[in-house]
């Protein structure tokens, strides 16, 4: 079976997960919190294959193969909310989170052309390999953080439905911001000691590496904005919508876009 044919697999586990979810959210009788839960369990496993499968075709894990980067980007980010719902028990940032990977799912393999170069000498060594997984852990912690961030705004415009408590998902949100922060302070870390030990320069050239290092600044402006005076909670909420975008535009876009111009 091919990668995106995984992928797939685990873009209609999602979608079983969101429709459970908006029937819980709509208030309708059912053991939802159990569906969810395995379908995103079957998503997850079923990303860990397209993954291996799409690193094995292409030859190697490579982060210019932008399906990879897709399929990697989605899979952390389920990780990272399974992680954090199993160790605060509670299920906050459903259904924007389902709904944001099952779209980054279907735009890596549906709207994504795979391959792209191969890694050179210099990338192959064990720190280039460290970074990228700093780099994808964090940016699937902006997606979980920016899901509940969303799941704050939405549930503030007083819409009758079954929201999480308040306090669920801001919990939800500050903890997966601290991780935004920490696993892209040391991706960047890395990189910038990778890139003076490999060519003695203080950058590898890759302009995703700048939108990394943008992300990371927003979620650190995220968790600064709870010291606010006023209207704390949207800065918060609005802040890691940001860097989730940021996370996004930046790992996938931005290569193809300078591509485009000509740059």
């Amino acid at each position: 079976m091919t990668p995106e044919i995984w992928g797939i697999v685990a873009a209609l586990s999602l979608a079983i997960a969101s429709v459970a979810r908006g029937l819980y959210l709509f208030k309708v009788r059912g053991r939802w919190g159990l569906l969810t839960f395995c379908a995103r369990a079957g998503a997850a496993m079923a990303l860990t294959v397209a993954v291996i499968l799409a690193a094995v075709t292409h030859g190697q894990w490579s982060p210019f193969d932008l399906e990879q980067v897709a399929l990697g980007l989605a899979l952390a980010a389920l990780v990272v909310y399974l992680a954090l719902a199993w160790r605060f028990r509670m299920d906050a940032a459903a259904p924007a989170v389902d709904l944001l990977t099952l779209v980054l799912i279907l735009t890596g393999v549906l709207a994504i052309r795979p391959g792209g170069p191969f890694l050179m000498c210099a990338q192959q060594g064990f720190p280039f390999l460290v970074q990228w997984v700093l780099f994808l852990v964090g940016a699937g912690g902006a997606m979980v953080a920016g899901s509940a961030g969303a799941t704050l705004i939405l549930a503030g415009r007083g819409w009758p439905l079954q929201w999480p408590r308040w306090a669920d998902s801001y919990l939800l949100l500050r903890q997966a911001t601290m991780l935004v922060v920490v696993f892209l302070g040391s991706g960047l870390t890395v990189s910038l000691w990778w890139a003076w030990q490999a060519e003695g320069t203080l950058t590898s050239g890759d302009p995703r590496e700048t939108w990394i290092a943008i992300t990371w600044l927003i979620a650190a402006m995220s968790l600064s904005a709870q010291h606010l005076q006023r209207r704390w909670g949207r800065w918060v909420a609005g802040l890691a919508v940001a860097a989730a975008a940021a996370a996004i535009v930046g790992l996938l876009a931005v290569i193809d876009l300078r591509r485009l111009l000509g740059m």
